[in-house]
């Protein structure tokens, strides 16, 4: 009977899950889940849309730059042109000038043709004096010195300061490093003319004298130099024909160069001042002999080639490397035609000059014979070869200059003119 009955626990059990049974059990409340942010997707940009915006950026740019632009060019072209104004003005008068004393000029020529010349010698004598020809030496050096009429050479020039036994062309001033070669650049107010143009001669028992010349040149001289020393000396006018022609280390001797005639100074001042470091000419002999003749001058077409010692050489042995300039030639002189350094240019007066030799033209001041009728080219005799050259080659242009020189004139009439009207 017992092993029937059911525990009382599980009948309770029973019931429970019974009675259950009829009712829908509730669904449990789930939380809503945090929605997840899209993902970002990447657009790359658009080429065209990125170009437009660079025009756009461009073209205000443009547009600023040249509103810019053009105001300055207003400014400058309202500057130029009241300078060109100016310049108009002073080129008007200055015509009127030049076509007076021409008419002037020819007028009194036409009276002087009607009367027979003593001298087959071409004397003409322009009231202004023009660049181009040697008339502007005449007008430009009479000042410092005085012109004499020499047999050989024609109209010869010696500065006032030549009076002093001790004073020698190319100490007046200082050597600058250009593109063309080492140029001299002078303190003496007719240097713009006698250094760069013509040669220099010493007279015995007068002293030197300069040949006027129409090839322009950073400088006409020999040089030589040592471990020590470098030194330099004025070419002789036996020099000057034309024509290409290269000088080397013969020149001493092809030229007729003596060693008293050389200027020299000590390396570690040769950027100097000359006449303040130069050696006393009672020892240009003895220096001398220490020295090696080092000249590499050519001339070809009219136009000088570099010269003189080597920059590398001067700049190793000096505590500072020289300065270096680019020639600018021809441009308009200041009032006493100085050569000046602009920055990183040195500025000369170099007009080109037309007249092949001086005897062309006469200077306006008094003309004496020179004092003694031999030269003494540079201490010595210069060989004959030389001088024969140079004779003969005077001699044709002073023919083709006597041809020429009427018809000079009133071609040069007639462009003044012209640009009077």
């Amino acid at each position: 009977m017992n092993r029937y009955l059911i525990p009382a626990f599980a009948l309770t059990s029973v019931l429970v899950f019974t009675t259950g049974c009829g009712e829908k059990t509730p669904e449990p409340v789930v939380a809503p889940a945090k929605l997840k942010p899209k993902p970002k997707v990447y657009r790359a940009p658009d080429p065209q849309e990125e170009a437009a915006l660079r025009d756009a950026a461009l073209e205000k740019e443009i547009a600023t730059l040249e509103a810019e632009s053009e105001k300055i060019r207003r400014e400058i072209e309202q500057e130029q042109n009241a300078q060109d104004r100016a310049a108009l003005e002073v080129e008007r008068d200055q015509l009127e000038k030049d076509r007076t004393a021409w008419l002037q000029q020819l007028a009194a020529a036409e009276v002087k043709a009607k009367k027979p010349e003593k001298s087959g010698a071409l004397s003409v004598n322009p009231s202004l004096p023009a660049a181009g020809d040697y008339s502007l030496f005449y007008s430009d050096l009479s000042p410092h010195g005085r012109w004499f009429d020499s047999p050989d050479y024609g109209y010869v020039w010696q500065p006032a300061v030549a009076s002093n036994v001790d004073w020698q062309p190319y100490t007046a001033g200082s050597w600058a490093s250009c593109d063309r070669g080492w140029t001299w650049v002078s303190d003496e107010p007719f240097g713009w003319a006698t250094y760069h143009y013509g040669r220099w001669a010493r007279v015995k028992n007068c002293g030197w004298i300069w040949v006027p010349g129409d090839t322009w040149a950073p400088a006409w001289v020999s040089w030589r130099q040592s471990e020590q020393f470098i030194g330099w000396c004025p070419l002789p006018p036996s020099t000057l024909y034309h024509g290409d022609v290269v000088y080397g280390a013969d020149t001493d001797k092809r030229c007729g160069i003596s060693p008293e005639c050389y200027t020299f100074i000590a390396i570690k001042h040769f950027c100097s001042p000359v006449r303040e470091h130069c050696e006393p000419p009672a020892r240009s002999v003895e220096v001398c002999r220490t020295t090696a003749n080092i000249t590499r001058l050519s001339v070809s077409r009219g136009k000088v080639d570099r010269s003189g010692p080597k920059y590398e050489w001067i700049k190793d042995r000096l505590p500072k490397p020289p300065a270096r300039y680019n020639l600018v030639c021809g441009a308009r002189p200041d009032h006493d035609r100085r050569s000046r350094m602009e920055r990183e240019k040195l500025v000369v007066f170099s007009p080109v000059m037309k007249a092949p030799w001086n005897a062309a033209l006469r200077p306006l001041t008094q003309v004496d014979p020179l004092p003694v009728a031999q030269v003494e080219l540079q201490g010595i005799t210069v060989p004959d070869k030389a001088l024969q050259r140079f004779r003969e080659e005077r001699k044709t242009w002073l023919a083709t200059a006597a041809r020429s020189m009427k018809a000079e004139a009133m071609r040069g009439l007639t462009e003044r003119q012209e640009r009077v009207a």
